[in-house]
């Protein structure tokens, strides 16, 4: 059963200036969700809605990222609201895991940076990177991709670059 959480925050414009914009979500708010660092959600943002992530900020607070879409209608609705925004979010329970090839999960298990990027990213990304290793036409590629995946999760990386995605494979674009 997915359960909705309606909240107001309040916010300014000068927040929104910046490049990369984080509405903070109140703490009553982000004890009602997994401790999970990275958690797949949809909602409603004064009535837009949307599909995203929520992240754990150095707090342990989460806080979701404002894409320049929600962003225009938070700098709109500023001025009529005095700063109060509406948010309604509900978890996304129907992201189902990809089973992970056995080779890659013999080298995650020793690398313990990568190992602890790879179980807080979502099940989406978890599929792209997946998707990406193992489409190589050589052994030789998928061995080198999966070395590159071990890097590229112990930097921090949640998603693989150079590799638009599942979807955009199944479009066959």
């Amino acid at each position: 059963m997915k359960t909705t959480i309606r909240f107001d925050v309040t916010c300014s414009t000068e927040r929104i200036k910046h490049t990369s914009v984080f509405l903070n979500l109140p703490k009553n708010v982000t004890a009602k969700f997994p401790k999970e660092a990275v958690i797949e959600i949809e909602g409603s943002l004064i009535a837009l809605p949307f599909r995203s992530t929520i992240e754990r900020n150095k707090d342990g607070n989460l806080r979701l990222r404002l894409n320049k879409l929600m962003q225009g209608v938070v700098t709109k609705s500023i001025a009529n609201t005095s700063g109060k925004i509406s948010i309604e979010i509900t978890k996304v329970n129907n992201e189902s895991e990809t089973r992970i090839p056995a080779d890659f999960q013999k080298v995650l298990n020793i690398r313990t940076e990568a190992k602890k990027v790879w179980t807080s990213t979502t099940a989406f990304a978890k599929r792209d990177w997946i998707f990406w290793m193992i489409t190589g036409k050589k052994l030789e590629t998928r061995a080198l991709r999966i070395e590159k995946a071990l890097d590229m999760l112990a930097l921090g990386k949640r998603r693989v670059c150079c590799f638009p995605g599942v979807k955009w494979m199944m479009e066959g674009k």
